[in-house]
């Protein structure tokens, strides 16, 4: 999938997360997470849950 940019991305010093990482990463979220939420995956860091901020929808303030 990044055969094409590998190196580009490489270049401007990104990390690319290895398939293994993301299969652990994917073993967590689907034994901690629950449905509805959003996690991010990133080379070098354990999956973190997204907070979203609250919305008030109510028309008030």
């Amino acid at each position: 999938m990044l055969a094409g940019i590998r190196d580009h991305v490489l270049m401007h010093h990104l990390a690319i997360a290895d398939p293994d990482e993301v299969a652990a990463a994917v073993q967590t979220i689907t034994r901690h997470g629950a449905t509805g939420e959003a996690w991010t995956v990133q080379a070098g860091r354990p999956p973190a849950p997204v907070t979203f901020p609250a919305v008030d929808l109510s028309g008030a303030g």
